[in-house]
C-alpha cells in the first residue's frame, strides 16, 4: 500500500509499506532513502546526515518525523471506521451466543465465527483506506458486515446439515 504527502522544505513524499510482511520503504521526491532500521531512515547531504523517523503503520495512521517537524503521511482511521470495523465481531459475539436468534438464522459462533469475524474487520479496514469519502467508507463496514454474516450462516447451515 501506498501514502503520499508534500512537504514544501522537503518535497513530495511517497511510503510504502507491504501488507504481507509489513516491510516499509521511504522515497523523497522519488529517490529511494536509506533505511538504517524498522523505522528509521537517513540522507546524506553535505557530509550532514538528516534522520527521518516513522510511526504507526497504514492501518493505524502513518506519521514521519524530521528536523522536530511531525508530517502525517496517512490518516488515523476515525471513529465510525473503528465502529464499522468492529461491528462484525460484535453481531458475531451477540447473535452467536443467543440461542433465540441462532434458532431464527443460525451462524457459526465461537473460534470460527470469531476468526472470520476478525478477518472480515481486517479486510473492511484495508479496503476503506482505499476510499475517501466517508459515505463509500461506510458502504464498504456494511458490505463487510453482511459478507461475515453470510459466511457464519452458509458454514452453520454446512455444519447443521
Amino acid at each position: 500500500m501506498k501514502a503520499f504527502a508534500t512537504h514544501p522544505e522537503i518535497g513530495e513524499i511517497m511510503y510504502e509499506e507491504s501488507f504481507w510482511t509489513g516491510k516499509k520503504s521511504l522515497y523523497i521526491n522519488g529517490t529511494p532513502i536509506t533505511k538504517i532500521d524498522k523505522m528509521t531512515f537517513v540522507i546524506s547531504k553535505n557530509e550532514k546526515n538528516q534522520y527521518f523517523t516513522l510511526k504507526g503503520s497504514m492501518l493505524t495512521g502513518v506519521t514521519l518525523t524530521v528536523d522536530g517537524q511531525t508530517i502525517e503521511i496517512s490518516e488515523k482511521p476515525k471513529w465510525y471506521e473503528v465502529l464499522l470495523i468492529s461491528l462484525p465481531f460484535i453481531l458475531n459475539i451477540v447473535w452467536g451466543n443467543n440461542v433465540f436468534l441462532c434458532s431464527i438464522i443460525p451462524i457459526v459462533g465461537g473460534a470460527i465465527g470469531g476468526a472470520i469475524s476478525g478477518l472480515m474487520s481486517c479486510g473492511s479496514l484495508v479496503t476503506m483506506k482505499k476510499f475517501d469519502k466517508a459515505w463509500q467508507k461506510v458502504l464498504v463496514g456494511l458490505g463487510f458486515l453482511v459478507g461475515s454474516f453470510a459466511i457464519c450462516f452458509l458454514l452453520a447451515i454446512l455444519i447443521i446439515f
